[in-house]
């Protein structure tokens, strides 16, 4: 069984740090108390101006860290248990971790951050394109947060299963099946192969 996840969003909280990147480089904060993004580029949406927004993603991209320290999400604890307790056993899978990070070494980030969160020696793949890369590795199953990623792997690898992690900003697009949380993705696995 193969298996690819997205990252930001799935595993990984992205919004917190970039949040606070946007304040410190900005100079401004636009953000309500305990915000929550409901919209892709949120900044933008709050009122940051473009050069704002690239700022803070130029300061990402020339720098060597964010992305290995971004907190996990509470969903990771409860996969990495299913993972060390002998459910992969049971049904063998190949993990991929399918990315669109930007920046330096982003590819060792990630493999350094899912060494320290998840399990060693993972496959990261740095790509923005979702259903290409579900469709050359004949991936069982994908997780991600963006709909557009979801509705990319439904309409170029349609024996791909595509399950859209619910989050506020993909309210908008319906595409491959909706989970509220990890744990049901797990659900699924678990349940073994849909016959028919």
């Amino acid at each position: 069984m193969r298996i690819g996840f997205d990252i930001d969003g799935v595993l990984a909280n992205f919004n917190t740090p970039f949040i606070a990147l946007m304040k410190e480089s900005s100079g401004r904060d636009l953000f309500p108390p305990n915000y929550r993004p409901h919209t892709w580029n949120y900044p933008e949406a709050l009122g940051y101006t473009s050069a704002e927004v690239s700022t803070a993603w130029e300061l990402i991209k020339s720098g060597g860290t964010f992305w290995e320290l971004l907190p996990p999400l509470p969903g990771l604890r409860q996969f990495c248990d299913w993972f060390y307790t002998g459910s992969v056993e049971s049904n063998p899978c190949e993990f991929y971790f399918v990315t669109s990070r930007m920046g330096q070494k982003v590819k060792l980030q990630t493999e350094n951050w899912l060494d320290h969160h998840a399990a060693k020696g993972l496959t990261v793949l740095i790509s923005s394109e979702k259903g290409a890369i579900a469709k050359a590795l004949k991936l069982d199953f994908y997780v991600d947060d963006r709909a557009e990623n979801i509705a990319d792997v439904v309409e170029q690898s349609p024996s791909t299963r595509a399950f859209l992690l619910d989050s506020p900003w993909n309210q908008h697009m319906n595409a491959g099946t909706r989970i509220y949380a990890l744990s049901e993705f797990l659900d699924v696995i678990n349940a073994g192969p849909v016959v028919g």
